[in-house]
């Protein structure tokens, strides 16, 4: 079983998605503060995280990269999922290349079903 971490603003999406996916993981935590989620994923052990890019706001999308370096260089097991907003290019772009860069393992839209969220996370 995995040890997921949800890294999300978006309070009733994170539930859902939790819902969604806590009877196939060991430990399934949601991170409303995106400040204490390296420290949760390296005390959980995590091995997988879903980062929320915020489409406005502190947590835009340098600091989710920012974000994910961290997660990186200190949980280098931990799989990380970017989920980010399909209609800002620039946001695409960065993604595209951050999954070549190998700084995530992939990414998903917001526009995606809870369901097809629910099995990336799960199958990374």
């Amino acid at each position: 079983m995995q040890s997921i971490v949800l890294i999300m603003r978006r309070k009733p999406v994170a539930t859902a998605l939790r819902q969604r996916i806590q009877d196939n993981a060991r430990d399934l935590d949601l991170v409303i503060s995106y400040d204490q989620a390296p420290d949760l994923v390296r005390q959980d052990e995590g091995t997988a995280a879903l980062i929320e890019v915020a489409e406005y706001g502190m947590f835009n999308l340098s600091y989710c990269l920012k974000l994910c370096a961290v997660l990186r260089e200190t949980t280098s097991r931990c799989r990380i999922l970017l989920l980010c907003p399909e209609e800002e290019e620039d946001i695409v772009a960065a993604a595209l290349k951050a999954k070549q860069d190998q700084l995530i393992d992939d990414y998903i839209f917001y526009d995606a079903t809870l369901d097809y969220m629910a099995s990336k996370i799960l199958t990374l």
